[in-house]
């Protein structure tokens, strides 16, 4: 579980489903017909900006180190730094 890899009295720890995964819209084959690695890390951006936060710590696992490291490519300014795992 992600939440154990920090101290939760320490930081803010802010999780979401990307595109199609969990509870995330859009849902099914359909909503994803269009669905590339550019529009996730628009995404995520989106979400960061949305939540008004400065350069922010971005944890990856499996797929998502390959979408972490994409992520701070598409926007560098946005990432302090990257903890990617396996």
């Amino acid at each position: 579980k992600n939440a154990d890899l920090f101290d939760l009295s320490k930081v803010r720890l802010i999780g979401f489903d990307q595109r199609g995964c969990g509870l995330s819209t859009p849902t099914g084959y359909e909503g994803l017909q269009n669905n590339t690695t550019q529009k996730l890390c628009d995404d995520i951006e989106a979400l960061r900006q949305h939540l008004q936060l400065g350069p922010v710590v971005v944890q990856g696992h499996s797929w998502g180190t390959t979408l972490a490291v994409e992520y701070a490519k598409a926007y560098p300014a946005s990432v302090r730094r990257l903890l990617l795992i396996s």
